[in-house]
């Protein structure tokens, strides 16, 4: 099951300290940390340049 493999491989490296993913941020695909959802909310406060990103809301201001 190539999703449990998945998230045995992520639960290892967060039990290590890592950071994930490295190269290209968080995208779509991960939950962004709460500083790094702080950043984009008051870098774009209508939420209209990448909404959804980390995770984060996809509604017009954060709503």
């Amino acid at each position: 099951d190539a999703h449990a493999l998945k998230e045995q491989m992520l639960e290892l490296l967060r039990q290590r300290g890592a950071q994930y993913p490295a190269e290209h941020n968080v995208g779509h695909l991960y939950k962004a940390p709460e500083n790094l959802a702080r950043f984009y909310q008051e870098n774009d406060p209508t939420n209209s340049m990448n909404p959804g990103i980390g995770k984060t809301s996809k509604r017009k201001n954060w709503a």
